[in-house]
């Protein structure tokens, strides 16, 4: 199932380009906990995490990660699980965050930006 920006910026995560024909690359947003290792524990999803961005201003990270391209449509779900585990869990600003992060990024795109999650 493949996702542009305007679809995901209502979700928790976004497909990233990159150059391994096996792979998928993915940024999503989590807690400094890593709740989301969680589920991914317990759908048996294998998941190479290459770098998180946690931000002293915000309770939430930018995690960067990929998983094999056959299991795309299961880390999608993964993150549908973990959207309705932070419901859940009362994290209330959860999917706002998500969205004014992905709208900042999209207003960003194309133009010389900083990475920063936004005010």
């Amino acid at each position: 199932m493949e996702r542009n920006l305007e679809e995901s910026a209502a979700v928790n995560f976004m497909p990233i380009a990159g150059m391994h024909p096996f792979r998928r690359n993915y940024m999503y947003v989590d807690i400094p906990e890593f709740h989301a290792d969680n589920v991914f524990i317990r759908n048996q999803l294998r998941i190479k995490f290459r770098m998180n961005y946690l931000s002293p201003d915000h309770s939430y990270c930018i995690v960067f990660c990929s998983c094999p391209k056959k299991y795309a449509d299961i880390f999608e779900n993964c993150m549908e699980e973990l959207r309705k585990d932070f419901a859940l869990l009362g994290y209330s600003e959860y999917e706002r965050f998500c969205a004014d992060l992905f709208l900042k990024m999209r207003n960003r795109s194309g133009k010389n930006s900083q990475n920063s999650f936004p005010e």
